[in-house]
């Protein structure tokens, strides 16, 4: 298995804004009220479109090849499975001569994301409320389960290890070579050694079933309306059958200190290491998006390193 740079496409805001009223145009046929760029990751950007209905679709245009499929496909399964609202797929298409990159349209889930909301900061009573709502929310996904580990349209693997260790082997090459090329400093790679090194430690206890996973869940891409009531998911990535404890890693990333990943754990129960199986995860996941193309956010990185210290280095 081997970890590849994506080669991501340079695309302008106002070109995908003419892209965005082209394929209204041809596939909704609405007037247009409004257009305007709602923001991005490492890898797609996304065009918000208000039609006269007051109506909003949202265009993502995803800039590195062979993305498409998958994203709709996990889009498709968790929109059954989760409780609260999810972006429903309306069209899709691949990059074509009119619109050289590609593209899905979608429904807009209404609030603003979680990590932007003042009440939840203020308000301890409001935050409980927010935690019961989310990992409640998280844990009806979790409850579809599969007898295969892997890709939603094609699981494959008999045991969770058989898929992630030779994925994690794979992450820990790349980050070495990146750091002999100085492209990834030697204090990553060092924890990623250490942590390495624990490994059959960390994952000793198996995992009992092949869980549906978003993937990408942290308080961005949790949305609330202005009491902090949660409103709907955003954005998965990574979508697969799973140990559902990897789905806990990102709450380690972002807002750590509202114990979103022990309000889980505490009502669904976890793994005896699931500390430190997060750490380990975290610090993969982070290093992964890295290599791929992602730039790397001091913020996040700094305390998963801290992090995998503490709990993985008296193991």
């Amino acid at each position: 298995m081997k970890v590849e740079r994506l080669e991501v496409v340079s695309v302008s805001k106002d070109a995908l804004m003419n892209y965005a009223r082209k394929i209204s145009d041809t596939k909704f046929f609405h007037a247009i009220m409004k257009v305007e760029y709602l923001g991005g990751g490492s890898f797609g950007r996304a065009i918000g479109m208000t039609h006269w209905t007051k109506e909003i679709t949202v265009f993502k245009f995803l800039l590195v090849k062979d993305m498409l499929e998958k994203e709709v496909e996990a889009l498709k399964l968790l929109c059954k499975r989760c409780p609260v609202a999810m972006p429903r797929v309306l069209t899709y298409a691949k990059a074509n001569k009119d619109i050289p990159v590609d593209y899905y349209a979608m429904t807009f889930v209404e609030g603003k994301p979680a990590i932007n909301c003042p009440k939840l900061y203020k308000s301890k009573r409001s935050r409980e409320a927010f935690k019961e709502e989310l990992i409640t929310a998280l844990h009806a996904i979790h409850e579809d389960v599969n007898d295969k580990y892997g890709d939603v349209s094609s699981p494959e693997y008999d045991d969770w290890f058989d898929y992630y260790r030779p994925f994690a082997e794979a992450v820990l090459e790349k980050a070495r070579e990146l750091n002999k090329e100085g492209k990834l400093s030697g204090k990553i790679v060092k924890t990623m050694e250490m942590a390495w090194s624990k490994f059959d430690v960390i994952f000793s206890e198996p995992v009992a079933q092949a869980s549906l996973i978003h993937g990408d869940l942290h308080t961005a891409n949790i949305m609330v309306d202005k009491e902090g009531r949660v409103t709907g998911f955003i954005d998965p990535w990574h979508t697969m059958y799973a140990d559902r404890e990897f789905d806990l890693l990102q709450f380690n990333n972002l807002n750590k200190g509202w114990g979103l990943a022990d309000a889980y754990v505490k009502k669904y129960g976890g793994s005896k290491m699931v500390k430190q199986k997060l750490a380990f995860y975290g610090l993969w996941n982070e290093v992964y998006a890295v290599e791929l193309g992602a730039p790397l956010i001091p913020f996040i990185m700094k305390p998963l390193i801290k992090n995998a210290k503490k709990l993985l280095g008296k193991l």
